[in-house]
């Protein structure tokens, strides 16, 4: 079965060396700390770094949670098992649900979630390869100029953000995404899959800029650029004019 453990963030590698050298005293227990491709450019060069996706949580597999736990206690920082509860027989160590390990297996090759690749047609998305496709409509975020999407999904009991890093035509050669491109992994995307939260005849309000505090009604949503087209009273008239919807609330 699957557990989590929480250590401070930057502690996490060595939580798991130290649970890896105990392996005589407390069985054979299997680590990963969850990682993820994540794009950076500037205007000469793109890098790909790699970046904890939970940070400060290792997933453990292991069938005496009670010895990792207790094996846990000799740890200087502060390191806990997560998902226990007291009961009559003592305490409880609670697994992983079925669904968070399907998640988990989904999305890590090796425990690192890939990048995904975008193709683009006249500045909207058509379709996905990759390790996002399966995950389209969660979508609550997209960043194309960062090459990143987030997804928010309820994991290890709590909403969670996860950062997918993007690849999109005109980047440099990849090997793994020229892989996935020719194996015909492909998800079609419709626009109507992301919900930013805004709909056509909602009234919002601007809460920083130039419109701070103005109320206007939507005309326009473009989910995929995440803005707006809102209507305006401005010196008498209504007008028409694009934000982007972080900028604003409903009222």
């Amino acid at each position: 079965m699957w557990y989590v453990i929480q250590t401070r963030t930057g502690e996490e590698s060595r939580v798991v060396t130290m649970i890896e050298g105990l392996n005589k005293q407390i069985g054979d227990v299997k680590c990963i700390v969850p990682l993820f491709e994540q794009v950076r450019r500037s205007a000469t060069s793109y890098k790909i770094c790699i970046r904890r996706m939970f940070p400060g949580y290792i997933l453990a597999e292991a069938d005496d949670p009670e010895a990792v736990a207790e094996a846990l206690k000799i740890v200087p920082e502060f390191t806990r098992m997560l998902g226990t509860k007291e009961a009559d027989e003592g305490i409880l160590f609670l697994p992983i649900a079925d669904e968070d390990v399907s998640f988990m297996n989904a999305l890590l090759e090796d425990g690192m979630l890939r990048l995904s690749y975008l193709q683009l047609v006249k500045g909207r998305i058509d379709r996905v390869i990759g390790p996002l496709a399966a995950y389209a409509g969660n979508i609550t975020h997209l960043d194309i100029q960062h090459r990143r999407a987030i997804v928010e999904k309820k994991i290890f009991g709590k909403h969670r953000k996860i950062c997918f890093g993007l690849w999109v035509d005109g980047d440099p050669e990849n090997a793994w995404i020229q892989e996935q491109v020719k194996s015909g992994k492909t998800g079609v995307i419709p626009q109507q899959s992301y919900d930013i939260g805004f709909r056509e005849g909602d009234v919002v309000h601007g809460i920083n800029g130039m419109y701070e505090e103005n109320e206007m009604r939507v005309l326009r949503v473009d989910a995929v650029k995440r803005t707006l087209v809102v209507e305006l009273e401005l010196f008498g008239r209504k007008l028409p004019i694009s934000v982007p919807a972080d900028n604003v609330v409903k009222k």
